[in-house]
This record gives structure tokens, sequence and C-alpha cells, in this order.
């Protein structure tokens, strides 16, 4: 426990000197802006919301699109010709130092013998850009309560990689990440999605190698990089009311082939979907929401933070997400996390 103390320790002292964008920056009646304190990417500008303003929404310092606000709504005009914008756009941001606090919970019902098998966590995590689009992603796991699995309740390393955040005109979207995921994978992962946000209709893919890993008190555990995960995705949204329903197909984890569909309800601060699959290794069907951690009133005030525009910043993580699959055990359409799934993150900016 000692030495893992000091490797938590050693891992804050490193991340606090990193630097963080939080900023918004403003060229006449352009505003770019970045934020992680909400989900509605709305809110993240500020007080800066004005008609006939331009605002161009970023992701690690990555324009996703140029949308005016007026009178009758938004417009959104191409980013062909912003390649240079961004860079001329960084005068006058601020940075900080940002941490977050993020629960994991797990849980299964229907035993006779014990009714609720669960598992909670909290992952203290930060999120570090080290040049436009690269950024890199630590945390450690605090555990809290484990009656799910046989994994010892121990302060170990958690989810921790490195991914590239790129645009290629202005609908392609790459994510490409690589190192240690959720739900206890490591490897590479490469995802795409054309995607506009007044398109109905987006698609893209996803490509990832990856192995099992763990680590506990006397060492680590890696197997070998087995698992192809290779996916396609279409999703088809509907304006009133705002759902949006997909298909994902191909192979999964643990080479299960076959086809998931959802439908998702988007609101202003919580998404809230259902779900179905049908693979070679049987069919299940489940649930899967995301929710800001605190109401609104609550997220203008961070955790813990200094009076300086750069001081270090405690907060809570911008979103909780849990998925339940009412078939647990027989490998069924399972996928892992990342730090965000591009369809999930591109979907807020819809317009």
């Amino acid at each position: 426990m000692k030495r893992y103390m000091g490797l938590l320790v050693g891992w804050i002292g490193w991340t606090t000197a990193m630097a963080q964008w939080e900023h918004v920056d403003s060229l006449g009646t352009v505003v770019a802006y970045e934020q992680r304190l909400y989900r509605d990417p709305q809110r993240g500008v500020g007080g800066q919301l004005r008609v006939g303003r331009t605002y161009i929404p970023r992701i690690a310092g990555v324009p996703l699109a140029q949308m005016t606000y007026t009178e009758t709504g938004w417009q959104v005009a191409s980013l062909d010709q912003l390649s240079d914008w961004s860079d001329a756009a960084r005068t006058g941001r601020t940075h900080r130092w940002d941490f977050s606090l993020l629960p994991t919970f797990t849980a299964q019902f229907g035993r006779f013998d014990r009714p609720i098998e669960s598992k909670t966590t909290l992952l203290v995590q930060t999120h570090v850009i080290l040049a436009q689009g690269l950024q890199f992603q630590g945390s450690v796991v605090l555990p809290v309560q484990n009656s799910l699995d046989g994994q010892p309740n121990e302060i170990r390393f958690g989810p921790s990689f490195l991914s590239y955040f790129a645009r290629a005109g202005s609908r392609h979207f790459w994510l490409a990440s690589a190192g240690y995921f959720y739900t206890d994978q490591y490897g590479v992962n490469v995802q795409y999605r054309n995607w506009s946000p007044t398109r109905r209709f987006n698609w893209g893919g996803e490509l990832s190698q990856t192995g099992q890993y763990y680590f506990f008190q006397d060492g680590q555990y890696h197997g070998p990089l087995a698992e192809l995960m290779a996916l396609g995705y279409a999703s088809y949204r509907l304006t009133k009311p705002d759902v949006t329903l997909q298909v994902i197909g191909g192979q999964f984890l643990f080479g299960d082939r076959g086809v998931r569909a959802e439908m998702i309800r988007l609101f202003t601060h919580v998404d809230v979907g259902f779900w179905g699959a049908y693979t070679q290794n049987g069919a299940t069907v489940g649930f899967h929401l995301a929710v800001p951690l605190f109401p609104a009133f609550l997220r203008k005030a961070p955790v813990l933070q200094g009076k300086s525009p750069t001081a270090p910043r405690l907060r809570m993580a911008e979103e909780f997400r849990w998925e339940y699959n009412y078939t647990r055990g027989f490998q069924i359409a399972e996928r892992y996390r990342l730090g965000f799934r591009l369809d999930e993150r591109l979907r807020r900016y819809e317009l």
C-alpha cells in the first residue's frame, strides 16, 4: 500500500506541472471556446452568446464547426478556410491545472443468494493537452467497495493513455488512442466519424487491437494483444423529439460478431438510451444514461480552486456514464470505454 501511495503522490506532482486549456478566445465577432465543466456546449461560451457572433467549439484546440448565432437560430458554415484561424486565436488564452473526480459504478441484479452485486470506485484523473489535438489522460483508482468480482480493494493505476484528435476538411474526424483503457483493456484504438452538426445522417467506424491487463499489490498482468475489434456505425437523428437511432455492426470484443441497435434521447443535460444486441454469443437488451454529477447551479463552483486564473482546480467530472446489460457473463456485444467516443461527444454539438 505504501508503494502505491508513493506512486499516487508522484503522479499528482507530475500532472500539476502540465498546463490545461480552459478559455474563450475572441477575435472581433468570432469566438472560439473550449470547456470541460458542462455537458451542454453552449454553456461553455459563458456570457458571450450574442446575435451576429460566430462561435467555434473546440476539442483539444481542434475546431469542430463554425456556427453563427442569428435571430432565427444557428447557421453553420464550412470549416475548410479555418486551418490557420485556430493558431491565430490562441493569443490571450488562460491555462489551468485541472483534476477531476469520477465515480464508477457497476452492478448486477438477480442472484437469489446475493440480489445486488456491485462495484464502486473513485477515479482521480486529469487531461493534459500536450499540443493541438494531442492529449494525455492519467488516473488513479481509489476503491470504495466490491461485491461483484475478485479484484482487491487497493489503490492502483487507472486508465491512462495518449490520444490524438484530428479533423480533415469539415466532416472527417479522427481519434487515435494508445495505452490503458477502461474495462481492463490495453492497446491501440482508432475511431473515425463522418459528421456535420446540421446533417441528420452520420456514419463512422472503429478499429482496435487490445489485450487484458490488471494492476495488483504484488505486480501486474498483461495478456497478449489478441482482441481485434472492428465496428461500423450508422446513425440517424430525429429532431422532434431529439432522438438518435444508431446501428453498430461488426466484430466486438472476444471475437463476438453481430449487431447492436440503439435509441438515444437527448435532453439539455441528460442522455437516456435503450439498446438491444444480437450476436454469435446470444441476444440481450439494456439501457444507458449520461448525467452531470451535480445540478447546474452547483456546477458553477469547482470543488476546490485557487484565486488565480491559472491556479490548480479540483472538480467533479463533467458527466457520469452508466450502462446496464441484462445478460452478464456471456460476452455479448461487449466494448470498452476510452476517454470519450466520437459519436457520443460530437452528438452534443448537433443542431
